[in-house]
């Protein structure tokens, strides 16, 4: 997801302050701007996702001049408590400040001050005019020279980042209000879930499946709370529902590739790992649709469940098993066996499945030899279990022993198999042949 940050040339080294918080989101593309002209013309060949401006006056005026945007909009503006917040530094810096007379943008006239200042004691407000336009500089900046050279005030507050030069050159005490890190980064998440929400509609749909792997007692509250702090944290569009012990997490392909990194790693196990003292099973699908997305969640969910609670569990929309997310020994594999593995199945009296998951972890090792103790890491089965199967493979043809490069965890040699599956095959086929 990309968005464009169109911002004043004096804004972007505040709003570069968030970069390494925006970048885990989206990709962040900068596009600062001298005047309102250069801004219409970045508006106009800005490819993204979403569109943030650094304020409210290029955000009228590109609506002004080009209409609503296809894609989701939004601007930086300065909070309440940011309000309140710079008032109490300039109190702080300037010990015995007459507030009455000091000037502040008329934008930020919808700030109660009541409550801090007595009657006649507060701050001015002006110019009263719409924040639109190329006018409004100049209307701003002959209203601040008015004041200070009539004597009437002793400080500007503004939040029009480009007239600090101008202030500047005329000698014009002032103060620059620009909203806090918090508040842009807010911002920023609430335009990231509003492009993930529109994605959404165009787009696979991923499904999340979330079950704690022994329900009971409060477990179903703590977990619902934790998947809604998490999803406001990723700043992620999430859909929360209930289904008795289980909760079901309607969201996008685009959010889950993001959240686990390309199908690569689950934060949200993390994640719950670290706010909840119960363990949980987690099952990810991907499809074309809902419906399709819940179907490979539960075969995720699934395999989460019965690899003894190893790690969550991916399923595409092609079909293929990816876990457990975030390990070494993640694996991923076509839930649909191809012909070679159905081929195999019959020589090698398994099912398919078992060849497509041992064909999978050959081809993570970058080798044909292994020994039980791999097989059992990466299937998520006891070592003995594994080694049963590793015999059955050898007596039907499809492994030999070779020798050990090292011994077992408990001292004594350790079996590494040589497997010689296309060898088998070719024997097959060489077979098949003679018969006919």
């Amino acid at each position: 997801m990309r968005i464009a940050i169109i911002a004043a040339q004096n804004s972007l080294s505040r709003i570069r302050e968030i970069d390494p918080v925006i970048s885990h989101l989206c990709e962040p593309q900068y596009l600062p701007y001298a005047d309102l002209e250069e801004m219409l013309s970045l508006c106009r060949v800005a490819q993204a996702d979403g569109i943030l401006f650094s304020g409210l006056l290029p955000y009228n005026t590109a609506q002004d001049a080009l209409g609503p945007f296809p894609q989701p909009t939004a601007y930086l503006d300065v909070s309440q408590r940011d309000f309140y917040k710079a008032l109490t530094r300039i109190a702080i810096n300037n010990r015995g400040m007459d507030f009455s007379r000091v000037l502040i943008d008329a934008t930020n006239k919808s700030f109660d001050l009541g409550g801090i200042f007595p009657p006649g004691k507060g701050p001015l407000y002006g110019p009263e005019s719409d924040v639109r336009g190329s006018d409004i500089y100049q209307d701003y900046l002959s209203a601040y020279r008015n004041a200070w050279q009539s004597g009437r005030i002793d400080l500007v507050v503004t939040r029009l980042t480009s007239l600090s030069s101008a202030l500047e050159r005329e000698h014009i005490r002032h103060e620059i209000l620009f909203p806090s890190k918090t508040s842009m980064i807010d911002t920023f998440r609430r335009l990231v879930r509003e492009v993930e929400a529109q994605q959404m509609a165009d787009s696979l749909s991923a499904f999340i499946l979330v079950s704690p792997s022994e329900p009971g007692g409060m477990k179903g509250v703590l977990l619902y709370k934790a998947l809604m702090d998490f999803g406001r944290e990723q700043g992620a569009s999430f859909v929360i529902r209930q289904s008795q012990e289980r909760f079901d997490v309607v969201t996008s392909s685009g959010v889950a590739r993001r959240l686990t990194r390309g199908y690569t790693f689950c934060p949200l196990e993390e994640y719950l790992r670290e706010q909840l003292d119960f363990p949980v099973n987690i099952g990810w699908g991907i499809g074309a649709d809902v419906l399709s997305a819940r179907r490979n969640a539960a075969r995720a969910l699934g395999e989460s469940q019965h690899s003894g609670g190893r790690g969550s569990f991916l399923v595409t929309q092609e079909n293929q098993v990816i876990g457990p997310l975030g390990e070494e020994n993640a694996i991923a594999y076509t839930g649909s066996p191809n012909h070679k593995a159905e081929v195999l199945s019959r020589l090698l009296s398994m099912s398919p499945l078992a060849v497509q998951k041992i064909l999978s972890v050959l081809e993570k090792l970058g080798r044909d030899q292994l020994t039980s103790q791999e097989l059992a890491e990466y299937l998520g089965i006891t070592q003995r279990s594994a080694s049963r199967l590793l015999g059955q493979i050898t007596q039907r043809g499809g492994a030999q022993e070779v020798l050990s490069d090292g011994p077992s965890r408990r001292g004594r040699p350790q079996k590494r198999y040589q497997i010689t599956f296309d060898a088998l095959l070719a024997g097959a086929e060489e077979g098949a042949g003679h018969r006919e």
